[in-house]
């Protein structure tokens, strides 16, 4: 008989005797499938099991690492209530205790390590932000990348992001812009000239060249050239002209850019003593045409004296001088160039941009690059922009490339110095690692984890770690989706982008205060205070509040404390045209209960207009919805949390009726007492209970800063610490307890 055969007898043959017994302490494998087979089997057993779990068959074979996730899963059902439903019979608290810490015991002894990350690429916000800090510029071209793969609801999850030569190609453009913009060809002390014949330059009427060089305007128009100027600044236009002089009037000149007259010039020369005549003025970067015009043209055929018969402009050639503006050089530009070795600069970039130490190779393929422009003539900024754009597309750059030091441990290691900076940085800044922390990781001390957490809180404190708000919380409770949501405009007509940009910036706000100021992470769902401007003020019906400025504003209304009282969070959770009380309780249970449910049933996703056409309210609709068996289970769940925020219509605002019938706002929380729950305070005092959304906070902050999916034995030890945690944490003790797990650490060592 094959061994798994006999292990499976074994334990089916003590389950028998335990059940028999009534025993509830569970320690051992077969004492878990006594618990199964009597409390569990009914729904999760045969062929077609309930959420395709046959526990009986799991727990009556040989448990493999690979089960571990699963079992965590039951766990946590039978914690929170869940599970068995509450119409079927209930095991005892004690022996719920037992099989869960079976189940904790199981998890720890069979050795599961830090896990294995896949190497993250850059996403789009981190990638603007690295630029910034690196360098102190920031390109357009970033908007064309493709949009990023989001995992677990972030673009951080290695696993869910993808390469194409699209990426590629638009990665390229954007380093040859962002070397144009970090690094300064132009000499401020000897400023380009732009030099342009008058004879060359496009005239707007019939031209005239005389013989000393010069082309006449012999009657009012212009010459004009297109020129690009590389950036924003001040330029000196020169024109060398004379004029013939006639009608008692001197000839008048006008220099134009893009068309606007800039100045108007009197010309009193003559051809014996041609004069230059110069403009200052302020010019953007970019393509522009800049033209020199005639404007008072005069000509008499029967005047006697043949000098004063004509008057003409005559315009000898054009410059555009500089910038001439002193301007500070982009710290890029400081920091590459503080010598002109071709190799000291190749280490500098390597160390900077690679976000690690530079080995002999790097320095040497890129100092190579520039020799060769060096060679051919380039200054040595041109031959730095070329390494420059070589750095920038190297994965070495577009990707967290995460090393280890090796021979930590035989099966996980920790992260090398600067893989663990890397990590940190991107964690709590969105970019790259700072001075003090590249530092730190060369000289081995960021390794030692009293140095880690200080580093934490030092970068914490920073105006940085405004990406927190930015990023984390971004995509965290789904504001980025604002975007895309147009409610109709017909029944929303105060709906407006400026409005859409407003509700973002508020949630961003509360977020960012109570990482600041050192709150409790609970007061995102409690706090008595908000942010808003005049326009956001008067869409929530609040009085005096004036101006686009966002200010601090007490919340008297108790229905709008919190995230859950925010018109982004009922935005991004309804339809174009009405509410939806299924998308506003998926949100709540994946956001705040990280309890997802799964995917509707194929066809299933929708009314049919026969089912509910005669009906007028959204309850009554739901109602029918939740009468289908196949989608009762989820239903019963998102409905009741959904309905508590039904007063809130499609855009955020207060309402008592719905087409003409009074909003009924009851339902019920789904755990294994029912709680009645009527409206949003009711609905946030519930949430805000034990310790379920501290741990779903600290679960999203895991996948954020570690980049994949929680195993079972992380999520052990995110109870753990969340267990271990005051009663009302702060954002910062939530970000170091995640900063010491072995998972932010270390990592499996490759077979």
């Amino acid at each position: 008989m094959p061994s798994a055969a006999r292990a499976t007898l074994r334990l089916a043959a003590a389950a028998t005797l335990l059940a028999a017994s009534g025993q509830t302490q569970i320690e051992s494998q077969g004492e878990a499938l006594s618990f199964a087979l009597k409390w569990c089997a009914d729904c999760h057993s045969g062929r077609e099991p309930e959420g395709d779990l046959n526990l009986p068959s799991l727990l009556g074979r040989i448990i493999t690492p690979g089960d571990l996730d699963r079992l965590v899963d039951v766990k946590e059902q039978l914690e929170a209530g869940t599970m068995p439903p509450d119409d079927e019979p209930r095991p005892s608290p004690e022996a719920v205790s037992s099989m869960a810490s079976w189940t904790d015991a199981l998890v720890t002894s069979m050795g599961a390590g830090p896990g294995r990350v896949t190497v993250r690429r850059l996403s789009r916000f981190e990638y603007n932000r690295t630029i910034d800090d690196l360098f102190g510029v920031h390109t357009e071209l970033s908007g064309s990348f493709p949009p990023d793969d989001l995992g677990y609801g972030f673009d951080t999850i290695g696993d869910a992001m993808s390469f194409s030569t699209l990426h590629l190609e638009k990665y390229a453009a954007a380093a040859a812009d962002i070397a144009d913009r970090a690094i300064v060809l132009e000499d401020p002390d000897t400023p380009p000239v732009r030099h342009l014949e008058a004879e060359g330059m496009r005239c707007s009427i019939r031209r005239s060249n005389r013989s000393d060089g010069f082309a006449a305007l012999v009657s009012n128009g212009e010459f004009s050239a297109r020129l690009r100027l590389p950036r924003a600044g001040e330029y000196l236009i020169r024109v060398r002209a004379y004029g013939d002089q006639a009608g008692g009037q001197l000839p008048l000149m006008a220099i134009r850019v893009d068309g606007q007259t800039r100045k108007k010039i009197e010309v009193p020369q003559t051809r014996h003593n041609p004069a230059i005549h110069e403009l200052r003025t302020t010019i953007p970067g970019g393509p522009h045409v800049v033209s020199v015009g005639f404007t008072n043209d005069y000509f008499r055929k029967d005047e006697p004296d043949r000098s004063k018969r004509d008057r003409n402009l005559l315009v000898d050639w054009v410059e555009v001088v500089g910038p001439v503006d002193p301007t500070p050089l982009p710290a890029g530009h400081r920091w590459i160039l503080s010598d002109h070795d071709e190799q000291a600069i190749a280490g500098r970039l390597v160390h900077r941009v690679w976000r690690r130490p530079a080995q002999p190779a790097d320095v040497e393929r890129l100092s190579a690059l520039m020799r060769g422009a060096l060679t051919a003539g380039a200054p040595v900024e041109a031959a730095a922009r070329l390494a420059l754009q070589a750095t920038l597309v190297s994965p070495n750059f577009l990707y967290r490339i995460e090393p280890g030091e090796l021979g930590s441990s035989r099966g996980s290691e920790d992260l090398s110095g600067h893989a663990l900076a890397s990590r940190l940085s991107y964690f709590i800044w969105s970019s790259t690692p700072d001075d003090e922390l590249l530092a730190l990781a060369a000289g081995g001390q960021l390794r030692d984890p009293a140095v880690l957490v200080e580093q934490a809180r030092r970068m914490l404190a920073e105006p940085r770690a405004s990406a927190l708000s930015e990023n984390f919380a971004g995509l965290w409770l789904e504001l980025r989706r604002l975007a895309e949501m147009e409610p109709d405009p017909d029944r929303f007509p105060s709906f407006s982008d400026d409005l859409r940009a407003d509700m973002q910036r508020e949630t961003q706000m509360l977020f960012e205060s109570i990482v600041r100021e050192q709150r409790s992470v609970r007061d995102l769902l409690d706090a008595d205070y908000t942010f808003m401007n005049e326009r956001l003020a008067r869409h929530y019906g609040v009085d005096g509040v004036s101006g686009d400025r966002f200010r601090k504003v007490t919340v008297t209304d108790d229905r709008r404390r919190g995230i859950l009282g925010h018109a982004a969070i009922h935005t991004i959770t309804s339809h174009p045209t009405h509410t939806s009380p299924v998308r506003r309780g998926k949100w709540i249970l994946d956001q705040i209960l990280d309890d997802p449910p799964p995917p509707p049933p194929p066809g299933n996703d929708a009314f049919s207009e026969e089912e509910v056409g005669h009906l007028t309210t959204l309850r009554e609709k739901l109602a029918v919805h939740r009468a289908k068996p196949e989608c009762a289970s989820c239903h019963d769940r998102m409905d009741s949390l959904g309905l508590a925020l039904e007063n809130f219509d499609p855009i955020g605002r207060w309402r008592d009726e719905e087409h003409g019938a009074a909003i009924y706002s009851e339902g019920f929380f789904p755990t294994d007492i029912v709680e009645v729950i009527d409206g949003p305070a009711e609905l946030r005092s519930i949430l805000m209970e034990g310790r379920t959304f501290v741990r779903c906070v600290l679960t999203k902050l895991f996948l954020y800063a570690v980049g994949r999916e929680p195993a079972a034995a992380d999520r052990l030890e995110l109870d753990r610490l969340s267990r271990a945690l005051p009663a009302d944490p702060t954002v910062e003790e939530l970000v170091i307890g995640i900063v010491r797990l072995d998972a932010f650490r270390r990592r499996e060592m490759m077979r």
